[in-house]
């Protein structure tokens, strides 16, 4: 699971960083709950990976900040508590297969919806971030940020800038990898900077 949703191979982060240390892993952030469920189904232990990391530290905090902003009080009911508790004591086969997510809640939910409705495919919050940052002024403000002294102090700058050329260039498997890099980096100028 930690490995479908990792960024970079170990060979690229070997390549990119410069004081890479092979015994630090991703994975070690989330060990104790890995423990804690052991002997759970699969499912059980990357929902609570992602209840703890993914929701918590950050779809909760991106959906009160922007609310926020705009004035908007947000409700989010399938994070209520009794449906947690009902979604967390059913079996993983009635929970998601390789096909579909939801299903419990998509069925229940047909009865009232039609059903192109109920199992339509999850859209996300999509913000076209993908496509912006190969577009100028951003990808010359990356490229200033991906050649700092604040990147020669964590990574190879040419690395970083053979990243961002593939990525300009059309490459979109790189889009990720130059979003993550480039927030580290405004993050650490603001407060280490």
């Amino acid at each position: 699971y930690i490995g479908s949703t990792s960024i970079m191979k170990e060979e690229e982060k070997q390549k990119l960083l410069k004081n890479y240390n092979p015994n630090v892993q991703p994975f070690d952030m989330v060990k104790d709950l890995y423990e804690e469920t052991e002997g759970e189904p699969a499912i059980n232990t990357m929902s609570m990976i992602d209840i703890i990391n993914y929701l918590e530290g950050d779809i909760y905090l991106n959906v009160d900040k922007t609310s926020t902003a705009h004035g908007l009080e947000i409700r989010m009911p399938l994070t209520d508590i009794r449906m947690f508790d009902i979604a967390s004591r059913l079996p993983a086969d009635f929970k998601v297969t390789e096909e579909q997510n939801k299903i419990a809640l998509r069925t229940a939910a047909s009865k009232v919806l039609p059903e192109e409705v109920a199992f339509r495919k999850k859209l996300g919050f999509v913000v076209p971030v993908r496509f912006w940052l190969a577009e100028e002024p951003y990808a010359s403000k990356i490229r200033e940020k991906f050649t700092s002294p604040s990147a020669e102090k964590f990574f190879d700058t040419d690395e970083l800038v053979k990243i961002l050329d593939e990525y300009v260039n059309g490459n979109s498997n790189f889009w990720l990898k130059t979003y993550v890099i480039y927030v580290f980096l405004v993050w650490y100028d603001i407060y280490f900077g």
